[in-house]
């Protein structure tokens, strides 16, 4: 939905409103749009009333005289008119918009005072009674469900007008600022606190109710909420589905990593030292700490995840299809090579931080009707499944990353034939040896194309990579990056 304004004044007086919250609010973590509705189409799609019913009768609904009152838009914003007998009722995004796991947000909208005394704006919400909100009664506000520790400039809510309001759920924290949108740099402030932290989870809710006055009127508009979660890292997801995949939760990441990662690249760190490519086909030193070890071998540019869990496979982040192998036709079966890497998809990335990415998904089973293009691959696009074709002792995803260094034959980022991305293909080594501390770092083409390989969970820091080291050490010379979006944790 597009955020619009419905005047140039109000345009100018929200422009006004934001600045004044980069200058006066606290930093927090990186935000991202989970949710957003401006009710310019015209309807409600996306949200759920949960709960709607007469305080004395909970069979029967809120009443707009002789009718039942029902959430609806109209004029472009979202409200709900009541004149009846004492009730209560909620609406929040639904199950299709809204994901469990976002527990830290911001929730900004606009709320327009109609008539009556009783109208909230809640989060945290979970059910009927289950939620922390901002109570309006009158021309007050309180916090319900929570104590309140901080404020100033507390200004009276009157009907007849429009209130911008954000609110910053972090922890069992939460800040509110808001003003009338006609004088912007009015702004009042509210700080709160969960204090036995009851309400831990839930999303955002709209609330109205009557009781005493029977009549209640309020419309809300431009809603836009963002998670707040721990700053990442590096640009790349996991290349599977795990609970909590595309959220912030570093927890439920390196859990996943370690649940299903089973060899790892030949440049893990051992206790902070360089597992340096020995010559030896089996070496366990590059399997790391986790979850069952079955392929771990030397010369290992790659991650191996195992099947456990599940076998889709989807891409480390957005990006375009350069290479595919080729599928029976009418189906999603590939044609493996009878050695390597059996099936592969090769994706090209676009970074802000580390310019132009590859990585490639090796031992397919299927992949999907994906197609070629300069961006045609979202992070969440399922990529194919897992397999065991080619060289593989058993069923997984054998994942490589790697980058383009400059070429005076080729411009970086030019376009690359498959008789090219065959090429490099064959020249991979796959589980065996090359000898004695022989490392397989890059690949150059005959035409002086380079390509170098670089482990993801390389190195986080502005200081030398301690584990890169010479070719003639064992190493690859390269300076890794730390590529994952959230800490593997050490192995």
């Amino acid at each position: 939905m597009v955020f619009v304004l419905p005047s140039i004044f109000r345009f100018f007086a929200f422009v006004l409103f934001l600045a004044f919250f980069v200058l006066a609010s606290p930093q927090i973590a990186s935000a991202t749009a989970i949710f957003q509705d401006d009710f310019n189409d015209g309807n409600s799609d996306g949200w759920i009333v949960p709960n709607n019913r007469q305080w004395d009768n909970s069979s029967l609904p809120c009443m707009n005289g002789s009718i039942p009152a029902e959430w609806e838009v109209k004029d472009g914003m979202y409200g709900i008119v009541i004149s009846s007998p004492g009730c209560v009722t909620e609406t929040t995004p639904d199950d299709n918009n809204w994901n469990d796991a976002w527990n830290d947000y911001i929730f900004e909208l606009d709320m327009k005072f109609v008539r009556g005394t009783d109208k909230n704006i809640a989060w945290r919400y979970t059910g009927h009674g289950e939620w922390i909100d901002l109570h309006f009664i009158g021309s007050s506000v309180i916090f319900q469900r929570a104590i309140l520790i901080n404020s100033s400039n507390i200004q009276p809510l009157n009907d007849g007008s429009t209130y911008h309001f954000r609110i910053e759920v972090v922890g069992n924290n939460f800040k509110v600022f808001f003003n009338n949108i006609l004088i912007p740099s009015n702004v009042s402030f509210m700080e709160g606190v969960d204090s036995t932290n009851s309400f831990p989870t839930g999303r955002p809710a709209l609330q109205a109710s009557v009781g005493a006055d029977p009549n209640s009127e309020v419309w809300f508009d431009n809603i836009v909420v963002t998670s707040i979660g721990p700053d990442t890292i590096g640009p790349f997801e996991l290349p599977f589905a795990y609970g909590g995949r595309l959220t912030e939760n570093p927890d439920a990441f390196s859990n996943a990593f370690q649940n299903r990662a089973i060899a790892l690249f030949d440049h893990q760190p051992n206790k902070g030292v360089h597992t340096p490519f020995t010559g030896e086909i089996f070496n366990t030193g590059d399997c790391g700490k986790t979850g069952n070890p079955v392929s771990c071998y030397d010369s290992h540019t790659a991650t191996d995840f195992s099947a456990l869990g599940g076998t889709d496979v989807f891409p480390v982040m957005d990006g375009g299809v350069v290479y595919s192998s080729q599928k029976i036709p009418g189906s999603d079966k590939c044609i493996p090579k009878e050695k390597g890497f059996g099936c592969v998809l090769i994706i090209k990335h676009q970074t802000d931080e580390f310019g132009i990415l590859y990585t490639q998904y090796a031992h397919l089973d299927t992949i999907s009707d994906l197609g070629e293009g300069l961006n045609n691959i979202d992070v969440s696009d399922k990529l194919g499944t897992m397999g065991k074709t080619g060289r593989a002792t058993g069923i997984h995803l054998d994942l490589s990353a790697f980058k383009e260094s400059p070429s005076p034959f080729f411009l970086l980022n030019s376009r690359k034939s498959r008789s090219f991305w065959e090429d490099f293909l064959n020249f991979q080594p796959s589980n065996k040896s090359l000898g004695n501390k022989k490392s397989f770092c890059s690949y150059n083409s005959p035409l002086g194309t380079r390509l170098e390989f670089i482990d993801p969970s390389g190195w986080a820091s502005e200081d030398p990579d301690p584990w890169s080291l010479a070719r003639d050490a064992g190493g690859c010379e390269i300076q890794n990056e730390y590529l994952w979006k959230f800490n593997i944790l050490e192995f």
